[in-house]
């Protein structure tokens, strides 16, 4: 006649009120502790907000939900969501990122955010989660500036080996120990905007915490600069490619330092400096 009482939980409640609470005798609860610990993402995004809020960017927070038309092909659809312009969850932080940068440009010359977040992609029946950093950028040179700022974030979390590779036109893929770890590309349809996103989750596995010392060179460093003359269509990250393989004990650095358009009515073609160390 008691269809609540379930369980063994059910009928010691029953048996402690029938005995009355203030006969129980008061024990402090059993506890087991272990050792205190951070955890490391915890770590990893605590200071890469306070590298680039030190380098004047401001954190930004978006929704993690998407219309059909901002998404690829592997998003994640919702089973009941809340209008067509949230219908998908987010697999990537950069259309949230450019309209920022769109909103905020009518107000400021400059604009500097960045977002730490989850994304979300369907593989095979499966929804994966990825833990990204997306940093986006409007000024006049923005895409040389997050270039800089990529290089100067990764070599404060001990990564400086890492490859940029021409994915596309105006669209770079960051390799982290010949991993695709993320991209550098100008945002599609907003003029002087640049984007980049990693793969916190990737960059975590290779952070390297150790300082190795290494003694100077006994013999000084060269630096020597390349002219050459190219067809249009040959894109410039591929000579840079093609140069570092060369030697990854003799060259260094490559630079692209000077460019000229010699395209006439006869030929279409280029001029372009490279300074190798």
């Amino acid at each position: 006649f008691r269809p609540d009482a379930q369980d063994i939980e059910d009928l010691a409640e029953e048996v402690i009120r029938l005995r009355g609470y203030d006969s129980l005798v008061s024990r402090p609860p059993k506890v087991a502790l272990g050792v205190a610990s951070e955890e490391d993402q915890i770590i990893l995004k605590d200071r890469i907000r306070s590298f680039l809020t030190g380098a004047g960017a401001s954190e930004v927070y978006n929704y993690s939900f998407l219309s059909k038309k901002e998404v690829g092909l592997e998003a994640v659809e919702l089973a009941n969501p809340m209008s067509n312009q949230y219908q998908f969850l987010r697999d990537s932080l950069k259309p949230d990122l450019i309209k920022n940068l769109e909103s905020n440009r009518r107000f400021f010359d400059v604009v500097r955010i960045f977002e730490i977040g989850k994304v979300f992609s369907n593989q095979k029946g499966k929804v994966l989660e990825k833990l990204m950093l997306g940093v986006g950028i409007f000024s006049k040179d923005s895409y040389l500036e997050l270039k800089g700022l990529l290089d100067s974030l990764l070599g404060s979390l001990g990564i400086t080996d890492y490859e940029l590779i021409e994915k596309e036109e105006n669209a770079l893929k960051i390799n982290i120990d010949g991993a695709e770890a993320g991209s550098l590309e100008l945002a599609s349809g907003l003029r002087q905007a640049s984007i980049i996103e990693l793969d916190l989750d990737l960059l975590l596995k290779n952070i390297s915490e150790e300082k190795e010392f290494k003694p100077l060179s006994k013999f000084p460093s060269i630096t020597r600069d390349l002219s050459i003359y190219v067809p249009n269509e040959v894109r410039v990250g591929g000579i840079l490619d093609l140069i570092q393989r060369v030697s990854s004990k003799l060259v260094q650095d490559v630079d692209l330092i000077d460019f000229y358009d010699k395209t006439s009515d006869e030929e279409k073609r280029k001029g372009l400096t490279f300074r190798i160390v």
